[in-house]
């Protein structure tokens, strides 16, 4: 439609035109100053081209203020009202342009007064004669305001030039929608028609509307010469806060001319008027902006730029919807595209989405800087913010602290876990100490774990001489004091001597007085006279046993007598004593020492052939100055001769 043509002009609008005039085929517009209609002499106000008089005719009247603009509100330091007309106004026009078109006359005008921010644009077609009378107020102040509402009136005189009558018939139609005023002799009607029947009232005044609170009448069309308003309430207006609405103002050359004029323009003008195929909300519509026809009931949404095209009332920054506008516009919401993701929202970790927009890491749940091992990580244990790669590791918890994938047990890391925490590293402070370790001996540290002296290396449970022990071999373990002599050549018993050591100078080494039982101290130990060594090697007797044939004479007696210690029936207090055999040739031996020849007498069975009393031929294997030891291996054979003899007797 042709009157969305000046919201585009407004766009690219020329520099303000002073006391400017729009002039169409049908209608002529001259603006005061102030933004309204109307001069000081004739000619230069509101013309109409009536066919009732075939020529131009002045509607308004020449020095009277035929159009009007007035506001009132209430704030907390009360009440305001306010006008404007061509020789009266307190308003300030910071803007007024000719913003006309192809077809179309717009004359665009703005004001600063008190706490409003007023613009005004008029649209008029030029082979036409209805005007579009289009307010947008914003409060700026900071509080808001109440009981605002702002009127717009004329004083018509449209048969005042051919028939000097000022008076006009008067009346508002039965719906309240229309207020005209019908030149008397003319008949050209002028009036206004209501654009938001909730919000706007028409009618007629006796004198002149200068205020909205100012009472309208309905004359019924009675004579007078009386002005014709519109009056548009708004209630409160919020800080900040900017509305817009509007009126239809129409002349014709008859008043059915006239409200048929408005009742075909109520739609077009007043419902859509940026002609975007929507109405706006006082008509029933949809359309949030009716001065722009890009925004409607569904039209293209561009978020982010602060205006609801789509006019679906939702946040502009907020293109998800989730209640959060996008970071990227002073919002917290990291990802606007996503209705799941914002701050609060429930953050499912490890799925790569930041979805409570806390900015944190989506693989790193416990917060602590370091991504979960499950996702190319290094944080062993992701619930945990004490754990983590370089985090102090307390030893024996059983927590792998810094994710060193050690065990707890085993702070000195040589593998084995500590023995106070079921493991067998007797020092877990030092990795050079543990089972399997190379032992080095008499360093004083068990290296291995093994629970041995460090000073026993032969572990015969006896510490080093070396290192304050008494082992004088600590590499053998025969070798230590109290341990047996062997017949190895070494002192085994650590005594300072090995087994070829005599003590008591008796002929037998100690070693051997140890297999017989004799004593190694005492040269004779059975106290017979004869040394053990002599008994042993020489006279064959028992060292341990003093008459070893218990015939009653010691061993050494009986060497000293001259009879045989192994032979119980020679045995004489003295000398040979008794019989040699019971009888020597049926005879005794004389009663003394055999001093000279036996002859025929029977020793045992034997010629006793000798003299000086030596038995020659007696029974024994040996006599006792017979040839010494055989060794050894004879002297245990003989030991274990004489430990028989004793069994039997």
């Amino acid at each position: 439609m042709l009157h969305a043509l000046p919201l585009l002009a407004i766009l690219c609008s020329p520099s303000a035109q002073a006391g400017m005039t729009l002039s169409g085929t049908q209608t002529e517009i001259s603006y005061g100053d102030n933004g309204t209609w109307n001069w000081s002499s004739s000619g230069t106000g509101f013309r109409a081209n009536s066919s009732f008089y075939g020529d131009w005719v002045d509607v308004t009247f020449p020095g009277t203020p035929f159009n009007l603009v007035g506001y009132s509100y209430t704030n907390s330091s009360g009440t305001f009202a306010n006008y404007s007309y061509y020789y009266e106004s307190a308003w300030t026009v910071t803007t007024e342009e000719d913003l006309s078109g192809t077809g179309v006359m717009v004359s665009y005008y703005e004001w600063t007064i008190d706490d409003l921010a007023f613009s005004k644009t008029e649209t008029w077609f030029e082979d036409g004669q209805t005007v579009q009378i289009w307010f947008t107020i914003t409060n700026t102040s900071s509080e808001d305001m109440t009981d605002l509402a702002v009127v717009d009136a004329s004083d018509p005189d449209q048969d005042y030039d051919t028939y000097y009558d000022f008076s006009t018939l008067n009346d508002v139609r039965a719906d309240g929608h229309w207020a005209q005023a019908v030149g008397p002799t003319s008949g050209l009607t002028v009036g206004y028609g209501v654009c938001d029947p909730d919000h706007d009232t028409v009618g007629s005044n006796s004198s002149w509307s200068y205020y909205p609170t100012d009472p309208l009448t309905d004359y019924n069309g009675a004579a007078g010469d009386n002005s014709v308003a519109w009056v548009h309430s708004v209630g409160t207006l919020a800080a900040g806060e900017t509305t817009d609405f509007g009126t239809l103002f129409i002349w014709a050359d008859s008043d059915t001319a006239a409200q048929t004029a408005y009742d075909d323009g109520m739609a077009a003008w007043c419902c859509d008027v940026d002609a975007d195929g929507v109405e706006r909300p006082s008509c029933g519509g949809t359309d949030c902006d009716d001065l722009d026809p890009t925004i409607y009931t569904g039209a293209p949404e561009t978020w982010y730029d602060g205006i609801d095209q789509d006019c679906a009332g939702d946040d502009d920054y907020d293109a998800d919807a989730d209640g959060h506008d996008s970071s990227a516009y002073h919002g917290d919401d990291c990802n606007d595209a996503d209705a799941t993701v914002y701050p609060g929202a429930t953050d499912t970790w490890y799925d790569g989405i930041d979805s409570d927009c806390a900015g944190n890491n989506d693989y790193d749940a416990d917060g602590d800087g370091v991504n979960s091992s499950d996702y190319d990580g290094a944080d062993c244990n992701d619930a945990d913010p004490t754990i983590r790669p370089g985090a102090p590791d307390t030893w024996y918890d059983g927590v792998d602290s810094d994710c060193a994938g050690n065990s707890d047990y085993d702070a000195d890391g040589d593998g084995s876990d500590s023995v106070d925490y079921g493991g067998d590293d007797c020092n877990d402070a030092d990795a050079t100490i543990h089972p399997g370790a190379a032992d080095t001996w008499y360093d004083g540290i068990d290296s291995d774990c093994a629970g041995n002296s460090d000073y026993d290396a032969d572990a015969d449970g006896h510490d080093s001489v070396d290192y304050g022990g008494d082992d004088c071999d600590d590499s053998n373990a025969t070798v230590y004091p109290g341990a047996p002599e062997l017949p190895d050549g070494l002192d085994n018993d650590c005594n300072g001597h090995d087994e070829t050591y005599d003590r008591d100078k008796d002929g037998l080494t100690d070693i051997e007085e140890g297999v017989l039982g004799t004593d190694p101290t005492l040269a004779d130990t059975d106290g017979d006279g004869l040394s053990d060594g002599e008994e042993v090697h020489t006279t064959h007797t028992d060292p341990l046993l003093a008459d070893t044939d218990e015939g009653g004479v010691s061993d050494g007696d009986e060497i000293t007598n001259g009879t045989n210690p192994l032979d119980p029936s020679d045995d004489m207090s003295s000398g040979d004593g008794g019989a040699d055999g019971g009888a020597d040739g049926g005879s005794a031996d004389g009663g003394s020492a055999d001093g000279g020849t036996d002859t025929g007498a029977m020793d045992g069975g034997a010629t006793d052939t000798g003299t000086g009393g030596k038995d020659k031929g007696c029974g024994c294997a040996s006599s006792p100055g017979g040839p010494k030891g055989a060794g050894l291996a004879s002297f245990a054979l003989f030991g274990l001769a004489l430990l028989r003899r004793r069994k039997q007797r």
